[in-house]
């Protein structure tokens, strides 16, 4: 009876290990940008059941193949933007966030006047062979306020290990309802993709401007069969122009799974990064 109980126990812990949501939030200094971090992996996730606050945006964007793959790993990450004296929308540090002020109400309170959450997902899958499917999606708890003015804003995927870009598809949703999709505006075969959209997009009278809610989408990546079992790392990087009313490109660049961009503004540059094995 004993021995049996020996063995439930450890059934359920390495369950616990596999299936549990790890939440971590690192504070170094008091200049860290603040990240919460959600991390899963299991077999034939049910991304309704583990997804319940970005499943719909990343069925949004990915459409059917949202049920197409049995989902191996979901990796989120959560940062938080404030409007600075001159109205441009900048992430919070771990202090702000934490400090017991109006301007950070702890995070937990995603409501909170002057706080604007963004969330960035990947999902990975194993489909065929030596295939991998991705999905991907960011999307913000509600609208900052931004001016008028179009604003330029990038997402970006690189990875590790011998790949390459089989197919994908990005698109972003706007407040106004509409859905745009965005061809890559970079490509480089064996280590990313990279698009470039417009945040907010400036429009007259009587229509209100309109600002990006939602992006992301799906990527298939292969392997030679030769390199099967090993590991790699795919990593997602939301760039964010925030310093000017009209930037209308970025510029990205990708050069061997490292990212640059040739404009002059500032870049807040937001990543996720999961490990996989191909």
């Amino acid at each position: 009876m004993k021995k049996t109980i020996s063995i439930l126990t450890s059934m359920l812990m390495l369950l616990s290990v596999l299936f549990v949501p790890t939440i971590s939030a690192e504070s170094r200094t008091s200049n860290d940008i603040f990240s919460e971090t959600k991390e899963i992996t299991g077999e034939n996730l049910n991304l309704d059941i583990v997804l319940p606050d970005g499943g719909e945006a990343l069925k949004k964007h990915m459409g059917d193949k949202y049920y197409e793959a049995n989902w191996e790993s979901v990796i989120a990450t959560k940062y938080y933007f404030k409007l600075n004296s001159n109205n441009e929308l900048v992430p919070m540090t771990t202090d702000e966030v934490n400090a017991p002020s109006p301007l950070a109400c702890g995070p937990s309170e995603d409501n909170c006047a002057n706080r604007y959450g963004i969330t960035l997902y990947v999902t990975g899958a194993t489909v065929v062979g030596n295939t991998k499917l991705f999905g991907y999606t960011f999307y913000w708890d509600k609208n900052p306020p931004l001016d008028a003015g179009n604003s330029a804003d990038g997402l970006a995927l690189t990875w590790g290990g011998n790949l390459a870009v089989d197919s994908y598809k990005f698109s972003v949703s706007y407040s106004n309802g509409d859905t745009d999709v965005f061809p890559a505006s970079t490509i480089s075969p064996n280590s990313g993709v990279a698009f470039e959209f417009f945040e907010a997009i400036d429009r007259t009278w009587p229509a209100s401007n309109k600002y990006a809610e939602s992006g992301g989408g799906w990527l298939y990546v292969a392997s030679p069969a030769i390199n099967l079992g090993r590991k790699a790392n795919i990593v997602a990087h939301y760039l964010h122009t925030s310093t000017s009313k009209e930037v209308n490109s970025i510029g990205i660049s990708i050069d061997g799974g490292s990212i640059g961009w040739n404009t002059k503004e500032t870049i807040e540059q937001l990543s996720i990064s999961q490990i996989f094995t191909y």
